[in-house]
């Protein structure tokens, strides 16, 4: 089950328990089928209508019915844009998008490639055919270059995503794609490092040895944190992980304020971008300046 339904099962559950009521006075309210309200209560396989109408059985406040609708139409089946691409990434990428199509906040530590909210498709088209260990073709490195740009709307637009972004030093002298994709990529990077919602931060490479070695990982905060608890994904070897519950979340914060502390202040930062970006120079390349 994904976490999203795992979710939606889980409060579903509850406000029936808060209600009181028995599954044969839910089946009576709702025509709903008792073996279909187990079904739903197990794991939320489900539509809109059927959850409006037991939210509204049992009892459930607008902003909770709000945010179980969005969670059911978040879901891989329900025709968000990042369906059209379930052929070319796995399930829990598909997942994350979608709670990343909803979130207040992120939180993006990367200390391997740039994080895909700042990236141009040159770069995504690099670090995807280069980063996967399989072998893909051009159709699928397209596919997935272009979901990853298609997120980036989510830092324009009347509800701005606020992305805070912490990137290891080295990262910036990688030459994914080559000299010229790169100084391309690290001019992008100080754009958008200006925009209001963008809180860029670089760790320097003196800083040595820390924690955040250990591994990137996105920290997805939500509007209603009373109801979406805040989802922390992480890209292993393995696949694709998802932490949850206090404890893991309290180590992730506490890494994230270590980072933070370490790291260079946004001028600094742009200033570190820069001069990553001039070291892009030496095959040469005058990039037009």
């Amino acid at each position: 089950m994904t976490l999203r339904r795992s979710r939606l099962a889980a409060e579903l559950r509850r406000l029936h328990g808060d209600s009181g009521l028995s599954l044969d006075q839910v089946e009576e309210r709702t025509d709903i089928k008792k073996s279909t309200l187990s079904r739903i209560h197990k794991n939320a396989t489900t539509n809109v209508p059927y959850v409006k109408t037991l939210a509204e059985a049992y009892g459930a406040d607008e902003r909770t019915r709000a945010c179980l609708i969005a969670l059911v139409k978040g879901a891989r089946q329900r025709g968000g844009w990042w369906a059209a691409h379930a052929d070319s990434v796995t399930d829990d990428l598909l997942e994350f998008v979608s709670f990343e199509a909803i979130a207040a906040t992120v939180y993006d530590w990367e200390n391997a490639v740039l994080p895909g909210l700042l990236q141009t498709r040159a770069y995504a088209e690099a670090a995807i055919r280069e980063v996967n260990e399989e072998e893909l073709t051009d159709d699928v490195v397209a596919t997935r270059a272009e979901m990853r740009l298609r997120r980036q709307d989510r830092l324009a637009g009347d509800n701005p995503l606020s992305l805070y972004a912490i990137i290891d030093e080295p990262v910036l002298y990688r030459r994914t794609g080559g000299a010229e994709v790169m100084w391309e990529q690290l001019a992008h990077l100080t754009k958008l490092s200006k925009q209001p919602n963008v809180h860029l931060h670089v760790v320097s490479r003196t800083l040595g040895a820390h924690a955040g070695m250990l591994g990137s990982y996105q920290l997805l905060e939500f509007p209603d944190e009373e109801y979406m608890d805040p989802v922390v994904y992480m890209e292993t070897i393995g696949g694709e992980m998802y932490l949850e519950g206090k404890e893991p979340l309290a180590k992730v914060r506490r890494l994230w304020d270590h980072l933070r502390g370490a790291a260079l202040d946004k001028e600094a930062s742009r200033q570190a971008i820069r001069q990553a970006a001039e070291k892009m120079t030496d095959d040469g390349h005058s990039h037009g300046r």
